[in-house]
């Protein structure tokens, strides 16, 4: 078994204001055949969760207008479920902390700068215990 195959064929959503940190994310997350989708705000954030599935969430905690609390906080009213599949970024260098707490559940934090190798494997640790949900159905015409 490869140590990229849990990450393999995955569609990631990148949430990040900053433009550089979203194509090295998704740069990254492509070498190891994710699918990565980038957003760089938290509202088109989650127009793009309402819209399609996703089985992973890298979120910034800091970004103009709407930040990843407000975001967060969004997730938990409409798609609790991707609270399990969310990992948090962030620039802030005061807090050392690990993981975060949001409606009883502990998420991972990442401190940027971060190694893209401990990307890789966090992303790897939430996907294989985050539960599987069903992907919504398309409606076609006929």
């Amino acid at each position: 078994m490869n140590r990229y195959d849990a990450i393999r064929g995955k569609s990631v959503l990148i949430v990040d204001d900053n433009k550089l940190i979203t194509s090295l994310l998704a740069e990254a997350l492509s070498r190891c055949g994710a699918i990565p989708v980038r957003s760089h705000s938290g509202q088109a954030g989650l127009e793009l969760l309402a819209g399609r599935h996703f089985d992973l969430l890298l979120l910034d905690v800091r970004m103009a207008r709407m930040g990843g609390r407000d975001v967060l906080n969004e997730i938990k009213r409409t798609q609790p479920n991707m609270l399990d599949k969310t990992i948090i970024i962030t620039g802030d260098g005061f807090r050392t902390n690990t993981t975060w707490e949001i409606a009883g559940q502990t998420l991972p934090v990442l401190h940027k700068p971060f190694n893209l190798e401990t990307l890789r494997t966090q992303a790897r640790k939430v996907l294989q215990k985050a539960p599987q949900t069903a992907r919504p159905a398309r409606l076609t015409a006929a």
